[in-house]
């Protein structure tokens, strides 16, 4: 279909039931070919019944969308039916955030299959979400905001020495994925990080999907002198 003279390819992928209800070979290559379609996919939506409480699989799937590093955006669904919309908001916010701690913003949005509403803005979403995805962003402006975050937290000390962060390079887009050469890169913690992924996020514009680093180990140019 075409968004605003975007074309864009919908994939309508089978539900998946709880893993208990896999019972058949013809379910388990449905659920096969679902991860397979979110593998090829840029942005995935989950669709949830906004009248239904989350599932252990929506958080499965959801999951396994950031895992296979693609953007992720949440749809309650039959929103025309809810009464209390500000609490089943909070509710719903609520269990995604404490289960979803690869990402800091959550997209949730809302819908009515039955009449359309909503439907506009989550294309729109999906348009914002696509362009963030492709964005790269240039080693010597990423290297001085990466400096003036790390003066200003650094990391923990290694056996009372600096470990010391040389420098960050991105090396792909789709998902946003960085290279962080240091001194000790076993000894970063994940709250460190997560602290580094969050604010990329927040500083180039990565909302709604992951954010991969590697570590590597920064070679001593005086070693072998």
């Amino acid at each position: 279909f075409i968004h605003k003279s975007k074309e864009y390819i919908l994939i309508d992928t089978a539900g998946i039931r709880r893993k208990s209800n896999i019972t058949n070979l013809i379910e388990k290559y449905s659920v096969s070919n679902t991860f397979n379609e979110i593998k090829k996919s840029d942005i995935c939506v989950l669709l949830i019944d906004a009248n239904d409480n989350i599932k252990k699989q929506d958080l499965l799937i959801s999951n396994k969308v950031l895992e296979f590093g693609k953007g992720l955006i949440i749809v309650l669904n039959k929103w025309d039916s809810v009464k209390n919309k500000i609490e089943i908001r909070k509710k719903f916010l609520a269990r995604l955030k404490k289960s979803l701690t690869q990402i800091k913003e959550i997209n949730l949005n809302t819908i009515s299959g039955l009449n359309g509403d909503g439907v506009p803005k989550l294309l729109d979403e999906i348009s914002k979400i696509h362009n963030r995805f492709g964005n790269r962003v240039e080693t010597n402006v990423l290297n001085k905001f990466f400096k003036y975050i790390v003066e200003k937290t650094p990391p923990p000390l290694v056996n009372g020495k600096k470990n010391a962060l040389k420098y960050i390079t991105q090396v792909k887009s789709k998902p946003p994925t960085f290279i962080l050469f240091c001194a000790y890169p076993n000894k970063i913690s994940k709250s460190y990080i997560r602290f580094i992924q969050n604010s990329l996020r927040e500083s180039y514009n990565f909302q709604g999907m992951q954010i991969k680093i590697l570590l590597r180990k920064s070679d001593n140019p005086y070693s072998n002198k």
